[in-house]
């Protein structure tokens, strides 16, 4: 008779935490396997398998969604299931419970962007950033462009926002000692584009590219530009912008080039440059 562990839970995503305490109360049991047994909540189940599965590399495991699950009268079956190690949703500080594969997965399917950004941000910034976000999907759309890719972006793009300027300094001085004369406020583009690749393990340059460029507009590639107006022309910052968004929807070039200009001649009327 073969004794194995069931491990129910979302896993949404799996964690080291998770994955310790299976093999931790595998070898506490004595048992010969540990089945862990998905539910259906959460996001699409063929996401948290393979999140799950790219964590769970050994042998004595398995992954299974629980309608299938299929209990032999022969064995014995004991629960060992902690609901306290699940996370009720991924935040910025829960990556240090991923490897760096489930954090690749991530980004390469563009999951968990809203749970990460909002708990690296202020209220007013995170309110910032769902209407910037929805501006992307909407000139992506406009312009024939990946539409999830800009959503990522811009869901993104703030990242290192609400970051200190002593903590910014720091990043700024060890990874983008170039551009440490530039105005301390433009500082979260590159520390933003910085974390992406650091600690999201983003792969996708041009996320990146327009992350690190859509506070200073420096970039011309069409999803910097889409990052680049959506941030500047976001409803919420109490101008009438419909104009421009009508344009960028249509032609992002085109609106690039007006709202880059109408920004240059705000910055010289304000003294900033």
């Amino acid at each position: 008779m073969r004794r194995i562990g069931l491990y129910y839970g979302s896993f949404d995503p799996a964690t080291t935490l998770q994955i310790s305490f299976a093999v931790r109360k595998k070898k506490q049991l004595d048992l010969d396997e540990v089945w862990f047994v998905l539910s259906e909540e959460g996001n699409p189940y063929k996401h948290r398998m393979t999140l799950l599965r790219l964590r769970l590399n050994r042998k004595g495991y398995k992954v299974i969604r629980e309608a299938e699950l299929k209990k032999n009268q022969k064995d014995q079956y004991i629960d060992i299931t902690d609901d306290s190690l699940s996370l009720k949703q991924l935040t910025y500080s829960d990556l240090k419970y991923l490897t760096t594969r489930q954090k690749r997965y991530i980004m390469e399917h563009y999951l968990y962007l809203e749970s990460i950004s909002k708990s690296t941000l202020k209220e007013h910034r995170w309110q910032h950033v769902q209407r910037v976000a929805g501006l992307c999907r909407q000139f992506a759309g406009g312009n024939g462009y990946d539409e999830r890719k800009a959503y990522c972006a811009g869901m993104l793009h703030d990242i290192a926002k609400n970051m200190d300027r002593e903590t910014l300094e720091g990043y700024m001085k060890t990874f983008c000692p170039e551009y440490i004369d530039r105005n301390w406020q433009v500082w979260h583009q590159y520390v933003g584009a910085v974390i992406l690749q650091r600690e999201l393990k983003m792969r996708d340059r041009k996320i990146i590219k327009a992350v690190r460029n859509h506070a200073t507009g420096d970039d011309q590639d069409i999803l910097s530009m889409i990052v680049y107006c959506a941030d500047k022309l976001d409803p919420g910052r109490g101008y009438d912008s419909s104009q421009q968004i009508a344009l960028c929807t249509k032609n992002i070039t085109d609106g690039y080039k007006l709202v880059r200009k109408e920004q240059i001649e705000y910055l010289k009327k304000e003294g900033v440059i």
